[in-house]
């Protein structure tokens, strides 16, 4: 708009006084006021036209700025050793895993001869878990392991030990596990057992004892990175076909399986780390 009115403007100002005796001589007095008016309004048109001097935008010759591009995502190097935390990476071929595991099976029950109330027993140990995964495939994994501890349900006066290895293979993402597999349970019958074992009161009912625990499971697991440390949490479910021998009752069937972890993944993720920190203080 400025520089439309610009040529305007120096003719208002500058050939004013050439303009008027021409009009007068023609006898125009319409045309005087005419120009008189558009003389008087060209200025006031001109500075409304004008940008204001504190608008930032503003450039020289009031030329609109170009749209600022937008910026792109930082791209990380995968020299660096910084890590992009906005991606998660795939597990790496060798993981040992160190948890506590656990387990549930409903068993059978019994009378007491004092109160002539019925005891449900149940199989449930607090287990230390070890175990190792190999990944292969990419996204697929094979995990053997072994479970120790102790029952701590009401029948551990029957069998107070458990012993679980076992066998897993299934996907494995970078979050998210499936996997199926088979395990044995084992009490340590006939060693570590004791037949109708109860906790010695007078009201007490002895408890059943199982063995040749062959199970089929299926889990589902997820695993959570934090600071360089992996964390799983498992939930499995199956069934085992048991041995239960428990006073007079002797039996072989199938019993519904609940399964429970919880742990660590150990990678040497933390030593690669450690090795690059003392690569880099002796690099000069």
């Amino acid at each position: 708009m400025t520089r439309f009115f610009e040529p305007l403007r120096g003719l208002t100002a500058h050939r004013c006084h050439e303009m008027l005796p021409k009009m007068k001589r023609a006898n125009g007095p319409a045309r005087l006021g005419s120009a008189l008016a558009l003389a008087l309004a060209l200025p006031v048109a001109s500075a409304s036209a004008a940008p204001p001097a504190d608008d930032p935008t503003a450039e020289a010759g009031d030329e609109a700025a170009p749209p600022r591009a937008p910026s792109r995502p930082r791209r990380f190097d995968k020299a660096d050793p910084v890590e992009d935390p906005r991606t998660r990476d795939l597990p790496r071929r060798h993981r040992f895993r160190l948890g506590l595991a656990s387990h549930y099976i409903r068993l059978s029950a019994a009378l007491s001869n004092q109160t002539n109330e019925a005891t449900r027993f149940h199989h449930a140990p607090l287990m230390l878990d070890f175990a190792y995964q190999l990944q292969f495939a990419k996204r697929m994994m094979l995990r053997p392991g072994l479970s120790v501890g102790y029952n701590v349900a009401n029948s551990r006066f029957a069998m107070p030990l458990a012993i679980v290895p076992r066998l897993m293979t299934g996907y494995q993402g970078r979050w998210l596990g499936l996997a199926v597999g088979y395990a044995y349970i084992s009490t340590g019958h006939p060693f570590a057992t004791l037949k109708d074992g109860a906790d010695g009161r007078a009201n007490s009912v002895g408890a059943p004892v199982i063995f040749r625990n062959h199970g089929v499971l299926g889990e589902i697991s997820v695993t959570s990175r934090i600071d360089e440390t992996a964390l799983y949490f498992a939930l499995g479910l199956g069934g085992t076909r048991t041995h239960l021998l428990h006073f007079d009752l002797d039996t072989k069937s199938w019993r519904f399986t609940m399964h429970f972890g919880v742990g660590v993944y150990f990678d040497g993720s933390r030593r690669r780390r450690k090795q690059r920190d003392a690569e880099a203080a002796r690099s000069p």
